[in-house]
């Protein structure tokens, strides 16, 4: 872990407001074993922060060219510092709800008609400025939690930053299991390879019933 993380991680849990919430939720001893929840760092821009701090985003998203974080690494319960973009952090977000996309025109439509207002899009040309992405990580918001702006040394350009993984290797897991799901585009609603259950052509979500297996 990096000088900056490392320490943002440590001053992040004495600025909590309700660190007992949060310490059954996650295990939030730095470097924690029993660790059951990742921790992330996203960047927000506005109006998009000032919409989930009010709690009228209740979904985020994130599109790339690439597999890359959030995609295969978020999982329903982790938590994310929600860094405002060129300042602090300044609150902190549980995830309720994970869907990862291989993205094609069906699995755009289902996303605008699905999420459009939840992630707070009404300009087309968000859709139009993303259009060239192959991946697409949609996240449910549930508890939001604002900070005392907690300064981030934070210098490279990365929208997303996985900070702490959690215990017995489940990101790995799951960044499997994102594997399959690209490599299985063309499978059958009920997809057996990586027990996922598809919603939409090039679109899946973990079951509740089936994560626990992934932690193995």
């Amino acid at each position: 872990m990096t000088t900056w993380s490392s320490s943002l991680l440590a001053r992040f849990e004495e600025h909590l407001n309700s660190p007992q919430y949060w310490e059954g939720r996650c295990g939030l001893v730095s470097a924690s074993p029993k660790r059951r929840n990742s921790i992330h760092l996203a960047v927000f821009v506005e109006p998009f922060l000032q919409f989930v701090l009010d709690g009228r985003k209740t979904v985020e998203s994130r599109f790339s060219i690439h597999r890359r974080p959030p995609f295969g690494c978020v999982q329903s319960g982790d938590l994310v510092l929600v860094k405002e973009s060129g300042g602090p952090v300044v609150a902190v977000a549980e995830i309720s709800e994970v869907w990862y996309y291989q993205l094609d025109q069906e699995a755009w439509e289902v996303i605008r008609t699905r999420f459009a207002k939840q992630l707070c899009i009404e300009d087309p040309e968000f859709w139009q400025s993303k259009s060239s992405s192959y991946f697409g990580t949609l996240m449910q918001i549930g508890r939001v939690e604002k900070l005392d702006p907690l300064v981030c040394s934070k210098r490279d350009r990365r929208g997303w930053v996985v900070l702490e993984e959690r215990a017995r290797g489940r990101p790995r897991a799951l960044g499997l299991f994102a594997e399959n799901m690209v490599s299985n585009k063309n499978a059958p609603a009920a997809l057996r390879v990586g027990d996922a259950l598809k919603i939409g052509r090039g679109s899946y979500q973990i079951p509740q019933a089936l994560r626990p297996r992934l932690e193995s």
